[in-house]
């Protein structure tokens, strides 16, 4: 019998157990973060604008903030007040360019702290 070709989402989903399980035995880097996030916090961190910002982040990379505010159609103000908080949180980093700072992903996976356990 034939094996059925896997979707996208089985693997992206494999791709993203096998990351989680490189950083829980903390084997070698694979360059992506994981990040541990309590429920109640979630709504916070994850606005429908700071996740836009993750995916345009995700899709290509930018030169700086600036470039990002542009692509996605928001003031640059704006945009550098989410990046702060993602940065924060670990979710992304800067690279300095000269006087720029350009905004990349530092975090891949999250993982969803369900209890204090």
């Amino acid at each position: 019998m034939k094996a059925q070709p896997r979707s996208h989402m089985e693997k992206a989903f494999e791709t993203w157990f096998q990351d989680f399980e490189r950083a829980l035995q903390g084997e070698g880097s694979t360059g992506r973060a994981v990040l541990a996030i309590p429920p109640r916090l979630l709504a916070l961190l994850f606005s429908r604008r700071r996740v836009e910002l993750l995916e345009a982040l995700e899709r290509e990379r930018v030169s700086s903030i600036s470039e990002l505010a542009q692509r996605v159609g928001r003031s640059v103000e704006a945009v550098s007040r989410d990046l702060k908080i993602l940065h924060k949180w670990g979710l992304i980093r800067y690279e300095r360019r000269g006087r720029r700072k350009a905004p990349l992903l530092a975090a891949r996976s999250i993982v969803i702290l369900l209890g204090e356990g």
